[in-house]
């Protein structure tokens, strides 16, 4: 059976919520950190809200099985999970989305995607994730 893709805001995967007794633990400890009664509830965007910037650039023929457009997988990698991140993916500003989003199998990948990158002046940001193991993998698509 497939995985379930990762959220596009948040945490967790896309069939995954927290429960109700979850929400509240984590509105208590909100109200406690920043001394309020009650919050404005803001719901995320949903993916197909987003405005995403076109990417300006394409990957060659020879990286492009490595290479992601796709709204899901830009808007995904957009932000980080900070306090700061959230209140910009809450407020829909995808401005600073990712052009593309690259998925290398190995260090040839890396490097060429590198290179590619380097041939245009274009910044790499390169993510992780950590696996149950305690090693570091790169993120799974």
């Amino acid at each position: 059976m497939a995985e379930a893709r990762m959220k596009h805001f948040g945490w967790g995967r896309e069939d995954e919520a927290m429960t109700p007794e979850e929400e509240r633990f984590v509105l208590d400890r909100y109200r406690q950190r920043f001394g309020v009664d009650r919050f404005d509830e803001k719901t995320p965007p949903k993916l197909q809200e987003l405005k995403l910037p076109a990417p300006r650039i394409a990957p060659p023929a020879s990286l492009a099985s490595l290479c992601s457009s796709d709204l899901h997988d830009r808007a995904r990698h957009t932000y980080g999970k900070s306090y700061p991140d959230y209140v910009r993916g809450l407020e829909g500003d995808y401005g600073v989305a990712p052009d593309a989003v690259a998925y290398p199998r190995n260090e040839t990948d890396v490097i060429a995607l590198l290179d590619w990158a380097a041939s245009l002046g274009a910044a790499v940001i390169p993510v992780w994730r950590r696996i149950q193991r305690g090693r570091w993998h790169r993120a799974s698509p």
